[in-house]
Order: structure tokens, then sequence, then C-alpha cells
């Protein structure tokens, strides 16, 4: 009798955690949702160009962190969520200092083939993932180097 209690426990603590998780999400959803709704909410061009001009220096600095890249590179025109779209560039990235410059633009369509496009440039400094800071990378890029200092 004493091991089917045994055999409770663990099972009561799963159940005490996933519930805690649904309550989680739940509320994660519901905050989300407000944000969207903000978002979908203004019908004024200006307003809705310069929010996915800004969601493209967001997905552009994500994108960059994300894979790791350093060269230029761009991201061709996405629909945002209030029913404009974006696209996004940049340059090189500065390794010295971890800044890039990324151009952004919003386009909102206006009706009888007019769109208005708002564009922002704007530096931004990165944080790349630690994912790409892979310790065995690290080490076989630092023999690499040393062994192309020794053949010189």
């Amino acid at each position: 009798m004493n091991s089917s209690r045994g055999n409770e426990i663990p099972v009561l603590m799963l159940s005490v955690a996933a519930l805690i998780a649904a309550v989680f999400i739940s509320l994660f959803t519901m905050t989300s949702h407000d944000r969207v709704e903000a978002a979908a909410a203004s019908r004024d061009p200006y307003q809705m160009a310069s929010a996915a001009a800004r969601a493209g220096v967001e997905a552009a600095t994500w994108h960059i962190q994300c894979h790791g890249r350093v060269v230029q590179g761009g991201i061709g025109r996405k629909y945002y969520i209030n029913g404009a779209s974006f696209e996004a560039s940049w340059g090189e990235v500065n390794l010295s200092d971890s800044t890039v410059t990324i151009q952004s633009s919003g386009i909102s369509q206006l009706g009888n083939n007019q769109e208005y496009t708002l564009n922002i440039e704007t530096r931004v400094k990165l944080q790349f993932l630690p994912v790409h800071k892979n310790e065995i990378l690290t080490d076989y890029y630092s023999r690499s180097v040393s062994a192309m200092a020794s053949s010189e």
C-alpha cells in the first residue's frame, strides 16, 4: 500500500506543473492578443508604416543575431500584422563594436495603387546568440588561424 502512494506523488507533481504551465500560457496569450489588437487598430497610414518599419528593424536584428551574419544582406517584403508591410537591409557588421546599420521601409497601402512609405535607418548594437559562440568552433578557428600564421 505504501508503494502505491509513492507512485502517486510524482504524478501529482507533474499534474501541478502542467496546471501552472497552462496558466502562464493563457496569461501570455491574453497579453499578446492585446498587443496584436492595438497594432491592428490604427488605420492611420503613417502609424501603420511606422510600426511596420520598426518591425523590419527588429526582424533584421534578430535575423543577423540568430544566424551569426556579418556580411550585408536583407529581408524581402514581408507583411506586418497591421496590414502594412516592411522590408529591411543592412551593411557589413562592424566586428570591433558589434554594430550594424539597418535600413527598413514600412509600406502602407492607401488604395488606388498608392502607398505611403516610411524609411528608417538606425545603428543597432548586436548581441549574437550563444549558440553561435560554441567553444568547439572557437577552439577550431583559433587553431586554424595559428596554423595559417605559422605557415607564412
